[in-house]
């Protein structure tokens, strides 16, 4: 209650800007406006409440399952957030913390921004964008985190920076990439095709 007091004035302008560009047909700064609007307010509204906590909560949850499957020892302290990885091959415990980032809050309210402003796609295949890409960033985000864990697992809590810095943003940003072609490029590309014919 306390954040909505005080984005309510923020949300208020946001919404008279984007009715402006709406009835005046400004069609690109309507997209630009409304969509990182959009982004900017779920993501600061939706950190640190329940929702990022589920989020993360499931994360750990099914990282914990797959690390068991895997023969990773690794402890869930889900009320915390955070993964202990009791035995890593080279350097003992190491504290995995599931927060904002790695839970995907920030990654769905910028799909979510995009897909709910996106010009292109009609009522029911926006529906099925917004439901699907928002699972499929989840699930690319579960793939992020276990190679971070699987990569300190294997080389050391020293490897910590390669593995989240460069090895699990470098498979996201790829991931992502084939999901906003996906769901935006591809759809894009046949809405031109179909007007020029």
């Amino acid at each position: 209650m306390e954040k909505l007091t005080l984005f309510l004035p923020i949300i208020v302008v946001w919404l008279a800007i984007l009715l402006f560009f709406y009835i005046y047909r400004i069609r690109v700064f309507y997209f630009i406006w409304g969509s990182v609007g959009l982004a900017l307010i779920m993501a600061f509204m939706l950190q640190n409440t329940t929702v990022e906590y589920r989020l993360s909560q499931l994360a750990i949850g099914i990282l914990t399952s797959i690390n068991q499957m895997l023969g990773i020892p690794v402890v869930p302290f889900q009320a915390a957030g955070t993964i202990l990885m009791t035995g890593t091959q080279i350097s003992g415990y190491t504290s995995l913390e599931v927060g904002t980032e790695c839970s995907g809050l920030l990654e769905i309210s910028v799909y979510l921004g995009l897909a709910v402003f996106y010009p292109v796609l009609r009522r029911q295949k926006k529906v099925y964008a917004l439901v699907v890409g928002s699972a499929l960033i989840f699930i690319i985000n579960i793939v992020r985190v276990e190679l971070i864990i699987a990569a300190v697992y294997y080389w050391g809590r020293n490897a910590i920076f390669i593995a989240h810095t460069i090895l699990g943003r470098g498979v996201f940003f790829l991931l992502m990439l084939m999901l906003y072609w996906f769901f935006f490029t591809k759809r894009t590309m046949f809405f031109l095709n179909k007007q020029g014919n």
